[in-house]
């Protein structure tokens, strides 16, 4: 009905706008009182239809709001709602950060060290470890991927990649034990969850 109404008004001014504007061909003086009569009213005209458009602009202007406001609250719903698969374990300290993820807490626990805890053994398909050690070297970024049943290793140092060679691995060896202590696979142990031949985790 509103709308409709709008169509009806909005062609009522256009109609009287075009008869004001052929009735003002007929007044050839802009002296005389017809035409300042016209000019007046197509002031009028123009500040009606003026005032007009800045209603239907306001109207649309907090319409807009509304509308983003119930998609910013579906939005919240929806991430409150969704549970991200997968499972992923963080250990965030000074100058030591820790990121596992896996498809699920069953399949982390099967990765696998050595018994001496300087070598990693096994790591599931699409598990992934994230480390970063920051000491009197630099800033040491390390990612481990499992990749057709091979482990690869991308290794930075200070932001500048390297090739995992002998020196890399033996500075890994050294953080093999933090990894199993921060990620708590010794508590497994007691589980009898096994991730080495040789050792109980």
């Amino acid at each position: 009905m509103q709308q409709t109404h709008n169509k009806l008004l909005h062609t009522d001014t256009c109609c009287y706008a075009r008869f004001v504007s052929v009735a003002a061909l007929h007044f050839h003086t802009k002296r005389s009182p017809q035409h300042v009569q016209v000019s007046k009213a197509l002031c009028r005209v123009k500040e009606y239809r003026h005032s007009q458009e800045q209603q239907q602009g306001k109207k649309m202007s907090v319409f807009l709001k509304f509308r983003l406001v119930i998609l910013a609250c579906l939005s919240l719903a929806l991430s409150a709602c969704i549970t991200w698969p997968g499972h992923r374990q963080t250990i965030d300290e000074e100058n030591f950060y820790l990121h596992i993820t896996a498809p699920s807490r069953v399949i982390k626990e099967e990765i696998r060290f050595n018994a001496e805890e300087t070598e990693l053994l096994f790591l599931p398909e699409n598990a992934q470890i994230e480390l970063i050690v920051s000491d009197n070297i630099g800033k040491h970024q390390l990612t481990i991927k499992e990749r057709q049943g091979s482990i690869v290793y991308h290794y930075r140092l200070n932001g500048r990649k390297t090739t995992f060679g002998a020196k890399e691995k033996e500075w890994l060896a050294s953080q093999v034990p933090l990894i199993i202590e921060k990620a708590k696979y010794r508590d497994w142990s007691e589980s009898g969850i096994t991730i080495a031949s040789t050792t109980r985790l």
